[in-house]
């Protein structure tokens, strides 16, 4: 009886170490609230989810101008990002501001501010409540671009004007337009496109 009981223990003994080296070595889940069907689901933003993002759009602006207003209160949005948060679903939305009295810029994602070297008046405002990400999404689909192509994680998608100080776009594409750049990964190269918020029109850099 003594010996089974002593067999039995260093069973027991033998294979805690392996259940503890079975629990540790499980890699989580990358979305954390378990809804496949929600944009940013498996931590990327997809063609797909572009459909719904203007859903969110009116919130997250507001939430980033309230960062940037708390640094001068007479910041402006001039640029606007779209991404996905960390190991969440849902939209990710911030931007860059402009403060005319501080003369800079502030990012709302990281914080930084940098000071401004063009003319004030030559720093156009982004009224973000005409921007569309669903014409966004029917001219990527127009363009044959299918719904689960991933955005680059790096890059998400940015809106703001170009103009001749700073264009931003393609040489092609006309001054003094509001853009979207959607950088999509595409048969494991990456494409850059621009698309024109009035018109959906694409743009991109011609290879010579």
């Amino acid at each position: 009886m003594r010996l089974r009981l002593i067999a039995v223990f260093a069973v027991i003994v033998i294979a805690l170490p392996t259940l503890a080296v079975g629990a540790q070595s499980g890699t989580p889940e990358p979305m954390l609230n378990g809804d496949a069907s929600a944009p940013c689901s498996e931590g990327r933003l997809q063609v797909q989810d572009l459909s719904i993002a203007d859903e969110s759009r009116g919130r997250g602006v507001d939430a980033a101008a309230e960062k940037a207003k708390a640094w001068q209160s007479d910041a402006r949005l001039v640029e606007l990002r779209l991404s996905c948060p960390l190991l969440e679903a849902g939209f990710l939305w911030h931007g860059e501001f402009y403060s005319d009295s501080a003369q800079a810029f502030i990012n709302t994602d990281t914080g930084e501010i940098a000071p401004a070297e063009s003319d004030p008046r030559a720093i156009p405002t982004l009224v973000s409540d005409r921007l569309s990400f669903q014409l966004v999404h029917r001219s990527l689909l127009r363009a044959g671009k299918a719904e689960g192509l991933e955005v680059m994680p790096g890059s998400g998608v940015s809106v703001r004007t170009s103009t001749e100080d700073t264009p931003f776009g393609p040489a092609n594409a006309p001054k003094e337009r509001v853009y979207f750049h959607v950088a999509l990964l595409e048969r494991n190269e990456v494409q850059d496109i621009w698309i024109d918020a009035e018109d959906g029109t694409i743009y991109r850099f011609e290879v010579a």
